[in-house]
C-alpha cells in the first residue's frame, strides 16, 4: 500500500466513522422536527388503542374523541376516513360487496380502495409507530 492508498484510505474510513457516529443525532432531529411541524399545522396524533387496524385486512368502525371514523385495512396501509358526510351530516354506511361508503342522505358514495366518487369525506393521516397505530386529526 503506497502514500495515497493510505491517506485514501483513512479519508473514507473517518467519513464512514462520521456518518455512523451523527445518523443517531440526525435521527432524532428529524423526530423533533415532524413534531414540530405536526404541532404547527394543529395536527395531534391519537393512538388507537384497542383497535388492532393492521390484524384485520378490510373494513372496521372506530369511535375516537366523539369522532366517527371507518378504516380500512388493504395489507399494507391504513386508510381512515370521517364518516359524517359533509353535505347533510348523517353518519355513512359501509356497502361491503361494492366496498363503498355510501350517504343515503344525500346518495353519493366512495370507493375506499381507489377513492373515486362523488362523497367527499375527509381523509386522516395515519401513522405506526411500536405496533401502535396513530391517526393525526386536526
Amino acid at each position: 500500500m503506497d502514500r495515497a492508498d493510505f491517506f485514501s484510505f483513512i479519508k473514507k474510513s473517518v467519513v464512514d466513522t462520521v456518518k455512523e457516529v451523527s445518523a443517531p443525532f440526525i435521527e432524532d432531529d428529524l423526530k423533533k422536527v415532524d413534531q414540530m411541524v405536526d404541532s404547527l399545522a394543529g395536527i395531534k396524533w391519537l393512538p388507537a388503542y384497542g383497535e388492532t387496524l393492521n390484524n384485520k385486512i378490510g373494513y372496521q368502525d372506530l369511535y375516537i374523541q366523539n369522532r366517527h371514523l371507518a378504516s380500512y385495512f388493504d395489507g399494507e396501509e391504513v386508510t381512515v376516513f370521517d364518516k359524517v358526510c359533509p353535505k347533510c351530516q348523517t353518519i355513512v354506511q359501509w356497502i361491503s360487496y361494492d366496498r363503498k361508503l355510501k350517504c343515503f342522505g344525500c346518495d353519493t358514495s366512495i370507493t375506499v380502495i381507489d377513492r373515486q366518487g362523488d362523497l367527499q369525506l375527509k381523509e386522516y393521516e395515519t401513522k405506526c409507530e411500536n405496533g401502535i397505530w396513530f391517526i393525526g386529526i386536526l
